[in-house]
């Protein structure tokens, strides 16, 4: 397919290229001549014809220029972001691992599935509390990146898991949205597999 912008700026060169010289050769004719003076007219012409043609070209390249490094350092900014709300994101998985002994893994197995009413809730949450205050601080960071870079939601998703298991992570999201969280802000991204 002919790209018709690039013919276009293409013919533009030529044409402002060839201009000055078709224009000159027009009025004054081309040849060799045997004054300096003759010559030296010819070259202040030329000269001063050509001189802001390049200078706009100069001024065009540098513009262009300038919008790249600007759109690469805003590639550069997102990317060490990005790369910073992952090792956010591992080290809270990380510390989860470490605090979750398999005691208070089954603590939070049950308090998963009892409903606030139940009785033992309030000494469950007590012995878990440390670890749902990590948990806080991992959701939110995945909630917040979530909800600028959609795209993110998977592959965050998927860093505790690596370090916990799947139905760790589930326990933890399905008791902190029915015993901690009640704002109703839930970002529930492994309950949506836990009918798989």
């Amino acid at each position: 397919m002919v790209n018709y912008r690039k013919l276009l700026l293409t013919l533009i060169a030529v044409v402002s290229f060839l201009a000055p010289i078709l224009a000159y050769a027009y009025k004054f004719g081309f040849g060799v001549w045997e004054s300096n003076e003759d010559w030296a007219h010819m070259g202040s012409a030329i000269g001063g014809l050509y001189a802001p043609l390049f200078a706009l070209f100069t001024l065009l390249i540098l513009v262009k220029q300038f919008l790249h490094q600007r759109d690469f350092g805003v590639y550069q900014q997102r990317e060490a972001s990005r790369k910073n709300v992952f090792e956010m994101v591992d080290r809270y998985s990380q510390k989860l691992d470490s605090m979750l002994t398999d005691d208070l893994k089954e603590k939070l197995r049950l308090l998963a599935e009892l409903e606030s009413y139940n009785t033992q809730v309030s000494s469950l949450k007590s012995d878990l509390l440390d670890v749902f205050t990590v948990w806080a601080s991992l959701y939110a960071t995945m909630g917040r990146c979530s909800e600028l870079e959609p795209i993110m939601k998977v592959d965050l998703s998927a860093v505790p898991v690596l370090h916990l298991t799947f139905n760790v992570c589930l326990d933890l999201e399905l008791a902190d949205s029915k015993h901690f969280n009640k704002s109703g802000n839930n970002w529930s991204f492994y309950q949506h597999f836990s009918d798989l």
